[in-house]
């Protein structure tokens, strides 16, 4: 599953058009598997990234670079991006990703690496 969405973000990323279409799913993919990683961190280990956690990764890495790369002056202006819509709905999906480090260590080392570094 990781790779398949890792292959989607790909696609997706290469225009504001086609990041708008697949925003969607990397929104829902996203709170879908967020409350799964304290359970599956605490079976994985702490040295290795768990296939949830990849998932979620590629999904937050998407969602960021699709801020940063599409959401600059005139590129989302024609495609009705005024407001920060799509600030605030990272925002919401990400938000619980971010109480998941108070839960203690539900999260592997590598993605909270992964997370920080985003």
């Amino acid at each position: 599953r990781a790779l398949a969405v890792r292959c989607i973000a790909l696609y997706a990323s290469i225009s504001a058009d086609t990041a708008l279409q697949h925003w969607p799913f990397f929104t829902s993919v996203l709170s879908r598997y967020i409350p799964s990683l304290p359970s599956e961190a605490s079976r994985a280990g702490q040295g290795s990234c768990a296939p949830t956690e990849a998932v979620v990764d590629h999904c937050v890495t998407f969602l960021t670079d699709s801020l940063l790369l599409h959401c600059g002056p005139g590129d989302l202006d024609s495609l009705g991006y005024n407001d920060g819509a799509y600030v605030r709905e990272f925002f919401a999906a990400v938000v619980p990703l971010l109480g998941a480090y108070d839960v203690g260590p539900s999260l592997s080392p590598p993605l909270r690496r992964s997370l920080t570094q985003r």
